[in-house]
């Protein structure tokens, strides 16, 4: 279940993957397609594209606060961030904030689901 609703929101033209390390950010626009296997593939493979181990995987965890856009995240066991899927326009703190579609995530997306 976790990785078709993965492959919802990258899916959304309004997605960006993005993964972070205290040095880097990759960010990739959406949408995407998913590819499973050991390895999942966020994107197409001769293009900007992301492999994640499936096997870290643990879980999808929603996020709405009121000056930020929705966005999901991917964690693993321990709930580190692997990457997190940002929907633009979502962030009720700025005037182009569609509150309908951000309204319609949350409701679509609103609990964590396990792997």
């Amino acid at each position: 279940m976790i990785w078709q609703q993965l492959q919802e929101a990258i899916g959304n033209p309004d997605a960006r993957v993005i993964v972070r390390t205290a040095s880097a950010i990759a960010e990739l626009p959406g949408p995407l397609p998913l590819r499973a296997g050991e390895w999942i593939t966020l994107g197409t493979e001769g293009q900007p594209h992301l492999h994640v181990r499936a096997a870290d995987a643990a879980a999808l965890t929603l996020h709405a606060p009121d000056d930020a856009n929705v966005a999901l995240e991917l964690v693993d066991g321990a709930g580190a961030r692997i990457l997190r899927v940002a929907f633009v326009r979502t962030n009720p703190a700025k005037p182009e904030c569609d509150h309908a579609r951000r309204a319609a995530l949350v409701a679509r997306f609103g609990g964590p689901v396990g792997a």
